[in-house]
């Protein structure tokens, strides 16, 4: 039967294999968001955010986000 030591160093090895692999892969998403075309899209991916939440949510709301956004991204929030 495993002890409560036993259970705790796989508990951490569990972990430590988790922190490895997203920090792994916030790299390569990082390095894909520095690509041109990455940044070429990314007006039309505004866009397509824009049209599912009007649709969803009703063109008021997604107008009051989109200018929230905005002003984040601008530093003026």
């Amino acid at each position: 039967m495993a002890s409560r030591r036993d259970y705790e160093e796989l508990r951490q090895a569990v972990l430590d294999d988790w922190v490895t692999i997203t920090t792994r892969e916030a790299g390569r998403v990082e390095a894909m968001q520095q690509t041109l075309s990455w940044r070429v899209t990314a007006p039309l991916r505004l866009v397509r955010v824009f049209q599912t939440t009007a649709k969803a949510e009703g063109f008021s709301v997604a107008r009051d986000l989109a200018a929230a956004s905005i002003a984040r991204r601008l530093g003026r929030d």
